[in-house]
């Protein structure tokens, strides 16, 4: 990686408004090129649909067997481990030695569909189906994840994802859900005019002259709490600012807010990028309150075959302290 080093301790001056209440966060990040962190919506959708496609290239490229990440937030050990086949499919996650590691995912192709079967231990009963269904040309068009509830024997929980195209691209993303009785198996299926359409979300694209633009837009729902996302990537379509915008949220689960902004800004430096992140609020009612600034920072380090080494977290300009080791086997 290259020596590119960045300051910590200056921030940018924050304009004083006493009617808003501002929750700045600020993540930095310094990453390889060759691999960048998934972008996740608040509900924890993938919002640029990495996601449905298994099949991890950096894995694959540095034939990665199993992932060990140390931190000692992870209980009971302080660490956890992710295995993957020789296709860069994630098989497993535990928390044990790998001595041990039974009952990994199993993943069946059938034609144009993925099936991924995870089980038990104790019984070797299937508790999540995963169905990965592609088009002729190798995009997603529907995702299935049935899960069997183990707090309750015999009650399934159904969710769809079902998506659609227009020249090439994504324009439309439609999710569904339902709960009901069944016994979950191989051939468990459901269809989807029985199940609740709960998220319709419509993707529009626009080319720059330097930049090209994606739209994410939430079309159901209460109005006042549908979100937008935007999306701006460079010509070597690297992403250099997202925007998640609603007109109403809750957050912290109970402090309502108005005009709410999150923002990610995008800055490459040869072998690394630096992240900015910060949300703007404005209360419900109004508060005379003095802005606030949250600031919290992240630095996560790669190599130079896009394998994640280590990350920071600091919660204070002046204390930055090591979160995950992490380290790799291979095949």
């Amino acid at each position: 990686m290259s020596g590119t080093a960045f300051a910590l301790g200056t921030l940018p001056a924050i304009p004083q408004n006493s009617r808003m209440r501002l929750k700045t966060l600020l993540i930095i990040l310094l990453i390889s090129k060759t691999s960048f962190s998934q972008l996740l919506s608040w509900e924890g959708e993938d919002l640029e649909n990495k996601f449905y496609y298994p099949s991890k290239k950096v894995f694959i490229d540095n034939k990665v067997k199993f992932k060990i990440d140390s931190n000692i937030y992870s209980l009971p050990r302080g660490y956890t481990i992710e295995a993957f086949d020789e296709k860069g499919r994630l098989i497993g996650l535990f928390n044990h030695s790998i001595d041990s590691f039974i009952n990994p995912y199993q993943y069946i192709e059938k034609g144009d569909t993925l099936i991924c079967i995870r089980r038990r231990n104790r019984d070797n009963s299937i508790y999540m189906l995963e169905k990965f269904i592609y088009n002729s040309s190798g995009q997603i068009i529907q995702f299935d994840r049935f899960i069997d509830d183990f707090s309750s024997k015999g009650t399934l929980e159904f969710n769809r994802t079902i998506f659609y195209y227009e020249n090439s691209n994504v324009s439309d993303k439609l999710r569904y859900s339902l709960n009901g009785k069944d016994t979950l198996t191989i051939n468990t299926n459901i269809t989807t005019y029985s199940m609740k359409l709960w998220s319709v979300k419509h993707y529009t694209y626009q080319k720059a002259k330097s930049k090209n633009i994606m739209v994410i837009t939430e079309c159901i729902g209460n109005k006042d709490f549908r979100s937008v996302d935007t999306f701006e990537y460079d010509k070597l379509n690297r992403l250099l600012l997202h925007t998640n915008f609603a007109k109403s949220a809750y957050l912290f689960c109970s402090y309502r807010a108005s005009n709410v902004r999150r923002i990610e800004k995008y800055n490459y430096r040869n072998d690394s990028v630096l992240i900015k992140s910060y949300t703007t609020t404005e209360a419900i009612p109004p508060s005379n309150s003095s802005e606030e600034q949250d600031l919290n920072f992240r630095i996560e380090i790669y190599s130079k075959n896009g394998l994640e080494l280590r990350n920071y977290h600091g919660y204070k300009q002046d204390k930055i302290e090591i979160y995950d080791r992490i380290k790799y086997l291979y095949y």
